[in-house]
């Protein structure tokens, strides 16, 4: 704050006038320069030493040069080596560490006031030199007065401006005192009794009276503010308005009250308090001004109250605005395939059964891409995906208003035509056959066959359009694939071998000529993935890359056929979560209150299968690999089955390297090094170490995974990416 700035100015003037003398006289030469002085004096040192060090070079008397040179080194406290160097630069003499001291300069160098040199002649020859270094001249700015001129100078100055400052508060009249017999003590009193600050001003506008209120806004005692400006207090104008003048100086201005102004005063570092304030003027018995008094009201509270309602209304707004954009994303969830981008089967249907309502004419197409389970084994799933994504993009681009493109499962699309025939569906079919053909996703080709379908070919329902169009897909594959062909265009012998087919599915026999030892109907386990997809569409995702990476791990540990049904298992190991989140109806007790999602899923596997095989696989992956009280009814080690150990490894490391809300998962490296902590504890060392070996291969699929996961959030690939020769 600007106390006493009057004085403080008048203390700093008397100062200047003391430097401003002080300078001047050194500039004439009436304060001796001690750095000159000790400079000659260096200068005569060297100079003194070399007519020595020439005397004892034209003798070779070294031995008394080495002694003086040691004497004046000893004796003299401003020396901080000495050398005497040939002219080849070997030093001949040396005192005090010198080589450090004098550093790399050479020869010739000129002399500065800390590394001085003075040539030495021999029979009118150049010898050598003499070297002396000293330290600085200059003493540190505060050292004691008496050591410099600049010190002399600073405690001159300090020393004025103390001595005017105390000296012009004594002697000038103190305004602040002046209140004392102005303004009574009572009046004082009840000033201090009132909750609004309140100053009285003279007719200059100085403190004449503040009482505790206002003192307290500033944070200095009320004395301490009498005969000050008010001026000079730091008031912070409020920006909205255009009035230059403070609210008691318009008052004396404009002779009248002046009420409800906002300024603002900062009490240094802490923040600005927000003040309304009034003025009013003081008028004598003649009707002259004597002065004004102010008011000022805290608004601050009520200001941190709204500031502090400003905030809660817009976290609301914030809140509102996610719990929009959540149900948009669930909206898309509900219409739209996770991996394609491409509308899922269920809003096909809906959609049909709109337009059957309608009794419209329409069309649907049914697209196969070829050959899409070697593109897999070739290839890869990651591959497959992106061609996948790739053909959905060719169907929409090609297709454009004029039809709707669906993901129908696994490499098989559907293309609904509102308002066309069948006239018009098939070339519109065929368009999109060239289409895919001329393209290449990456450097796989790609073909499709293609199946069509309309209303007006005499279909009594939805589900029979949609068959016809899938014998029309039927016949396209058999007779050459990338082609079209229509419902009415199928020769009568492939309708036959279709319905044969159908047939075959129907009956119980299993669909695999060798099928997994003790595991019945796969068709169960699809139906599981089914509904866990349904249910929760990224723990099917997450289901998914963990049968993937399960696969993987298991090459050359387990045969084709444990493999497949280590596959299966991992498809459906998370399957309590389903129950857990009663999507999975259950009757009785058949499944246990409370139990965790493992034994919850091992509980649904043993219910749904013949087998108890994926149960076991399921339980045994909870197993730790070193013995653990927590769990003494599972194995340990070794006696844990190895594919049990491999679903523990592959779902923990796809948990540590997907996204979870607003963490983003771990790279591949980072979540190796985490589990690698565990090995022996938790998971097979030998595992693990199998698992860091794939670590490039699993960071790239890890990234490409995370891309096609969850842009847009929908549905997972079907169970159709793997199957029983995979």
């Amino acid at each position: 704050m600007k106390l006493r700035m009057h004085l403080l100015r008048s203390a700093a003037a008397l100062a200047s006038i003391a430097m401003s003398a002080l300078l001047l006289s050194q500039t004439f030469g009436l304060f001796p320069d001690r750095d000159v002085v000790a400079l000659e004096a260096r200068k005569s040192l060297v100079e003194s030493i070399a007519v020595f060090s020439s005397e004892a070079a034209q003798h070779d008397d070294w031995d008394s040069l080495r002694s003086v040179v040691f004497q004046i080194g000893e004796r003299n406290p401003q020396v901080v080596s000495i050398g005497i160097r040939r002219a080849d630069g070997s030093l001949a003499v040396a005192w005090k560490g010198h080589a450090d001291a004098w550093g790399e300069r050479v020869a010739g160098h000129a002399s500065t006031e800390t590394h001085m040199q003075v040539p030495i002649q021999k029979s009118g020859d150049l010898w050598g030199a003499v070297e002396i270094a000293f330290p600085r001249l200059d003493p540190p700015l505060l050292a004691w007065p008496g050591q410099s001129f600049r010190g002399m100078l600073a405690f001159v100055i300090l020393v004025v401006f103390a001595g005017s400052y105390l000296f012009l508060r004594r002697i000038l009249p103190g305004e602040g005192d002046s209140s004392a017999t102005t303004v009574p003590q009572r009046v004082k009193n009840a000033m201090d009794s009132l909750a609004e600050g309140v100053l009285i001003l003279d007719k200059d506008r100085r403190i004449a009276l503040a009482n505790q209120a206002f003192a307290d806004m500033v944070g200095v005692e009320p004395k301490s503010l009498h005969g000050m400006s008010a001026d000079e207090l730091p008031w912070v104008a409020n920006p909205r308005s255009e009035d230059e003048l403070l609210p008691w100086e318009r008052s004396l201005v404009a002779g009248e009250a002046q009420t409800g102004v906002i300024l603002g005063i900062q009490n240094g570092l802490a923040p600005i308090q927000s003040l309304s304030v009034n003025a009013t003027p003081i008028l004598g018995d003649d009707g002259s001004q004597r002065g004004a008094m102010a008011t000022f009201d805290n608004l601050t509270p009520l200001e941190r109250k709204n500031t502090a309602l400003g905030r809660v209304l817009r976290r609301l707004r914030q809140s509102r605005n996610r719990v929009r954009i959540k149900n948009e994303e669930l909206k898309l969830l509900a219409l739209r395939d996770a991996l394609t981008g491409a509308y899922n089967r269920r809003s096909l249907f809906v959609e049909l059964e709109k337009l059957w309502q309608g009794e419209e004419n329409f069309s649907v197409v049914m697209v196969d891409v070829d050959h899409f389970k070697s593109i897999n084994d070739r290839f890869g799933h990651s591959i497959g995906d992106q061609v996948l994504q790739g053909v959905a993009r060719v169907l929409r681009e090609t297709a454009a208003d004029a039809g709707m493109v669906c993901r129908y499962g696994g490499e098989e699309f559907c293309v609904l035509l509102p308002s066309i025939g069948l006239e018009l569906a098939r070339p519109v079919a065929e368009s999109l056959r060239q289409g895919l053909a001329a393209q290449k996703f990456g450097n796989v080709a790609v073909t499709a066959s293609f199946g069509v379908s309309s209303r007006e070919l005499g279909a009594d329902s939805v589900q029979t359009l949609m068959d016809q169009a899938d014998k029309a897909l039927y016949g396209s594959k058999k007779t050459g694939r990338n082609r079209v062909m229509a419902w009415g265009e199928v020769p009568a012998a492939l309708l036959l071998e279709k319905a044969d087919e159908k047939n075959k599915t129907n009956d119980n026999s299993p669909k695999s000529a060798h099928p997994v030892e003790g595991v019945t109907g796969e068709a169960g386990v699809e139906s599981l993935f089914a509904l866990l997809e349904t249910a929760n569409i990224e723990v099917a995702m997450h289901s998914r890359r963990v049968a993937e990476l399960c696969g993987e791990l298991a090459q050359g540990l387990l045969t084709s056929r444990e493999i497949r049904a280590l596959k299966m298992a991992s498809l459906v190991h998370d399957i309590g979560k389903v129950v857990a989140a009663g999507h999975l109806p259950v009757r009785g007790d058949a499944l246990s209150a409370g139990s965790n999602v493992a034994i919850l899923s091992e509980q649904v596997l043993r219910a749904a299968f013949d087998s108890d095989l994926l149960a076991r696989i399921v339980r045994n992956a909870q197993a730790w690999f070193s013995e653990s009280a927590t769990q003494p009814e599972l194995p340990h080690g070794l006696a844990i089955p190895v594919a049990s150990r491999i679903l523990a490894v592959a779902d923990t490391f796809d948990t540590l390297t997907s996204d979870h809300g607003d963490r983003p998962g771990l790279s591949a490296d980072r979540a190796i090094g985490e589990m690698r902590r565990k090995a022996g504890t938790r998971f097979d060392p030998s595992l693990i170490g199998r698992l860091s070996l794939m670590a490039e291969q699993l960071e790239v699929r890890t990234q490409h995974s995370a891309s096609l996961s969850y842009e847009p959030k929908t549905q997972p690939p079907r169970v159709a990416s793997w199957d029983a020769n995979s």
